[in-house]
């Protein structure tokens, strides 16, 4: 099935890009990129951030009683969004290691070492003000391989953010692909 994130706009360098307003995400990834793993990784976190869309208009915003290792409260959001980002990751088959602002400890997701990819996010930046309908995100890195510790933002393949507010967007960029590309959400929770 066609994605409901299409491309709403493009910062774009000196450098023509391929894409056009209106691509689906997958359209867009596809030119962006021939890596078929980040493609298909790129694309299961869309489907988590709509799915956090859905579920932070919806959710119970209430405290786990949780403090994470940052000092922070756990809010049964966050724990949400970030099962869901680990599930994505595992769904996607091509992550090897993934941790979160929530679990930073280092996570086994299945995927291979040879042509697979790390992430690290904040499942839900801005958690504790969801009850006051500011605008809130997940932001995420891909590193190619099996590591996490010792590599650099230059190290990255991709990075992205999902947006969620009074519009969801879905905002990334891919090494080697000019420009910062912002998909919308066209339809909620879809």
């Amino acid at each position: 099935p066609r994605s409901s994130l299409k491309v709403s706009k493009t910062k774009q360098s000196s450098l023509v890009t391929k894409c056009e307003i209106g691509d689906s995400l997958e359209e867009f990834l596809t030119k962006a990129t021939p890596d078929k793993g980040l493609i298909r990784l790129m694309m299961c976190m869309g489907e988590a951030i709509k799915t956090i869309s859905f579920k932070v208009r919806t959710a119970s915003c209430g405290g786990t009683a949780c403090v994470n290792s940052f000092g922070d409260e756990q809010l049964a959001v966050d724990m949400l969004a970030d099962k869901l980002l680990f599930e994505a990751l595992t769904y996607s088959h091509v992550c090897k290691y993934a941790c979160s602002e929530e679990v930073p400890e280092l996570q086994d997701m299945g995927g291979p070492v040879e042509g697979g990819f790390s992430v690290a996010f904040d499942p839900l930046d801005g958690s504790s003000i969801v009850d006051t309908n500011f605008t809130v995100g997940t932001i995420f890195g891909v590193w190619p391989g099996d590591k996490l510790t010792g590599v650099t933002g230059a190290d990255q393949v991709a990075a992205a953010m999902g947006i969620y507010g009074p519009r969801t967007t879905y905002v990334l960029a891919i090494k080697g692909f000019p420009g910062t590309h912002e998909f919308l959400l066209l339809d909620e929770g879809k």
